[in-house]
């Protein structure tokens, strides 16, 4: 795996020479306004671009990859020259070009304006696409994206979203919950085992192609592939997991640092029964085991209540119980009472569940942030559910405090990024 992101990356220096020495122009020169008739391809836009890609991380011309932290990054490219995407907790909007030679610039980048915190690479994510000049994608579905200064190219890498595994079979993990038990490291004659007290803070969770979940004080939701590579032998499936950069750790002798990092280096899996028994890569270049049980629902009788509250100003102190969206669809009617349809995926099954959509009013939009509260609920089933929201409240707000009685205003769903254009 190493080489080959290696070889891509020096493909991609040389071409960034050749391009660069036959037409003396700075990286920024490269605006699509520049570009000859003639060597323009991209209306429609290339097949091979088009779909969407999540961020892996920034790597530089030695290969090095710096992984992102458990943010959200993604590009959508349409087949009309459009781009969008997810810019952490902040929604894209702009347009592409591509042309001979691997050309692609981006232009007229526009993002919502939430505050994501101090943490977030959201200026460095938008600057690198600003600057971004050369393209290419490796045979393993990585875009690697060249940005900056051709003299030291720096470039983003990419991953695909699969819109479906290319071997439905061998996904073992969708729809399916786990908590961490134990390790078993090369050469080690016993486990290591997680004490029963923290094995509530240590899941996750697997969607079609998300897998969220907690890690003590830390909660993430990224994108995973099953089934795609070389397989170890009859029962072992590959495995890669995006998780990026790992914090320090919640508290002293946590182990939601050795959970995270164990993920991030996952190679393969097998699914005994009740267990998940996955492999990943250490520091010492040796192959070890993580040992996680399957998280079950005991009970039934599960209930669950949707609120929709209007908030003055950004929405604080909202629950944080971990949930997955899988779906969601607006539906618009004649008389403004209209309902957000949202389908998430969560752990429970027998308790009291509340869903909470947060509607924050400003001057052009509003942005709506879906909480859940577990109440504690003692099961761990995956409970797929559909909430209805009815968002009148929400459009009759704006109405008030903007004056308008008619219009099209941007409803923004929070944590997917999701955009709506809601005419009133």
């Amino acid at each position: 795996k190493d080489t080959t992101m290696k070889n891509y990356i020096l493909f991609l220096c040389a071409l960034a020479t050749l391009a660069f020495a036959s037409s003396c122009k700075s990286p920024t020169d490269y605006d699509v306004d520049r570009w000859d008739d003639k060597d323009t391809i991209s209306k429609p836009a290339r097949q091979d671009l088009a779909g969407e890609w999540y961020l892996v991380g920034f790597q530089n011309a030695g290969g090095a990859l710096d992984s992102v932290p458990y943010q959200m990054y993604k590009l959508n490219f349409e087949t009309n020259t459009k781009v969008t995407g997810l810019v952490n907790c902040n929604t894209l909007e702009g347009k592409y070009t591509v042309a001979n030679d691997h050309k692609i610039a981006f232009k007229n980048l526009g993002t919502t304006k939430a505050n994501c915190g101090s943490a977030s690479l959201d200026a460095l994510f938008l600057s690198a696409l600003n600057t971004t000049y050369l393209y290419d994608i490796s045979s393993d579905n990585k875009l690697y994206l060249s940005y900056g200064n051709s003299t030291q190219p720096q470039f983003m890498v990419l991953q695909r979203k699969q819109t479906s595994n290319p071997q439905p079979s061998t996904n073992l993990l969708k729809s399916t919950a786990w908590t961490l038990e134990s390790f078993l490291q090369a050469g080690a004659t016993s486990r290591e085992w997680v004490p029963l007290s923290e094995r509530e803070y240590l899941n996750i969770m697997f969607s079609d192609s998300l897998a969220g979940g907690k890690a003590d004080c830390h909660a993430f939701q990224v994108p995973y592939v099953s089934g795609n590579g070389s397989t170890l032998n009859t029962s072992y499936i590959p495995l890669t997991i995006y998780i990026g950069n790992t914090k320090p750790n919640c508290a002293a002798g946590s182990y939601s640092i050795k959970f995270l990092e164990a993920l991030k280096a996952a190679t393969h899996y097998r699914v005994d029964g009740d267990s998940l028994v996955i492999l990943y890569k250490t520091i010492q270049n040796t192959t070890a085991q993580m040992f996680l049980a399957k998280k079950y629902n005991p009970n039934s009788g599960m209930k669950v209540k949707n609120t929709v509250i209007s908030t003055p100003q950004f929405p604080s102190n909202l629950p944080t119980s971990g949930f997955q969206i899988v779906e969601k669809n607006l539906i618009h009617d004649t008389l403004n009472n209209s309902t957000l349809e949202i389908t998430t995926e969560f752990s429970g099954g027998c308790g009291s569940h509340e869903f909470i959509l947060a509607g924050y009013v400003t001057a052009n939009s509003i942005e709506m942030y879906l909480a859940h509260d577990d109440q504690g609920d003692p099961c761990d089933a995956i409970v797929r559910h559909t909430s209805s929201f009815n968002i009148k409240k929400l459009i009759e707000e704006y109405k008030k405090i903007t004056k308008k009685t008619s219009g099209t205003v941007d409803l923004i769903l929070y944590p997917s990024g999701t955009l709506y254009k809601y005419d009133f």
